[in-house]
This record gives structure tokens, C-alpha cells and sequence, in this order.
């Protein structure tokens, strides 16, 4: 949650406090780094887990089990090119972003010009720390106008008054590699 999340969102220091309080007001403990699953899929952030559990064998142990794992899926596009070296997803970018700063490893990513494509809170979160984390240049790609975004009119005009770049009614066609490296996506307009 801290890794993903802004912290104009959800601030890490509440997020720490709230966890502190719960191990020492409720007896709560909190397994860190662990994955609980039912076979061996490979997941996003599956770079971060340390141990595994199998949520058969923990239902055995416990009368009752609260999953709330909240999104970790991301959606692809289904584009050739997706695949390349500087194409993440929201939930990627932004654990990219965020781990060296939180000292918990990883490469820093070399921000120029970024893209981000959607119109929900997990594009809008991604565009938002693209600027904090000192990108030359924002874009944000939504198929549809900005009064049907998911995240909602004002958070698009919060962005643009940062300096972000909405463009409306267009989508993705294809991504231009070279070298494993997108250098341009053509957008058609819808």
C-alpha cells in the first residue's frame, strides 16, 4: 500500500501509525513480504515476496481468514510493443517510483517525457508522481472526455494546472520500439 499509493492519497506516517496502533491496541501482527496464494501463478511486485503461504493450508489453522487484497492486477492493452523496457504498468511505475526512496532496493527510473494512458485514479496517481518525481514532460491519454473520466473532472483540472497534458478522445494504436525502447505511440482520435 505504501508503495503504490501517493502519499497526498494516503501519507505513509498515517499508514505507520494506524499499524502501530493496531499491533498494540488489538494484538494485530503483520507478516510483511508475504504472499498468500492457491498454486504458483506469477504476479506483479512477485520481485518483493519473501515467503509464500498457501491460503488452503492457512484456512486450516484459523476460524475465520479477512482477505482484502484490494486491485493488484493491472489491465494491458493487447498493443504490440507493450512489452518494452520503458512501458510499465500503473501499479509497476509507481513501485518503481517509490522503493529506492522507501529504501527497499530497486533501479530508479530515468523520468524525460512520460505518457500515461487511462482516466481512472491509478493514471491520474501515475501523472501526478511523474511530476513530483520530476518529469520534463506529463501526457495523460483518456479515450473518452475528461467529464466521463472515472477519476472524475476536477482531478483532470488539478493535473492540468500542474502542467500535465490531457489529451481526450484518443487511444493507443500502436507503439514504435526500437531497440526495446518505445520512441513514439500513434494515437488516433476516437
Amino acid at each position: 500500500m505504501t508503495f503504490a499509493i501517493p502519499k497526498h492519497r494516503i501519507p505513509l506516517e498515517e499508514v505507520m501509525e494506524g499499524v502501530e496502533d493496531l499491533r498494540r491496541n488489538f494484538g494485530v501482527n503483520f507478516n510483511l513480504s508475504v504472499k498468500v496464494s492457491c498454486g504458483d501463478g506469477i504476479d506483479e511486485c512477485d520481485d518483493l515476496v519473501k515467503e509464500k503461504v498457501d491460503l488452503i493450508e492457512l484456512s486450516r489453522d484459523y476460524r475465520a481468514l479477512l482477505i482484502a487484497t484490494g486491485t493488484w492486477k493491472s489491465r494491458k492493452l493487447g498493443l504490440d510493443g507493450e512489452d518494452a523496457k520503458n512501458v510499465y504498468t500503473a501499479i509497476d511505475y509507481l513501485r518503481k517510483l517509490h522503493l529506492p526512496i522507501l529504501g527497499l532496493g530497486g533501479e530508479e527510473i530515468k523520468l524525460g517525457r512520460v505518457l500515461v494512458i487511462g482516466g481512472g485514479l491509478s493514471a491520474i496517481d501515475a501523472a501526478d508522481e511523474s511530476i513530483n518525481y520530476g518529469a520534463d514532460e506529463v501526457f495523460l491519454v483518456y479515450r473518452r472526455t475528461r467529464k466521463e473520466a472515472p477519476a472524475g473532472e476536477w482531478e483532470m483540472r488539478r493535473l492540468e494546472e500542474r502542467g500535465v497534458k490531457i489529451v481526450e478522445l484518443a487511444s493507443p494504436k500502436r507503439f514504435f520500439v526500437e531497440n526495446g525502447i518505445v520512441r513514439a505511440v500513434e494515437l488516433p482520435r476516437e
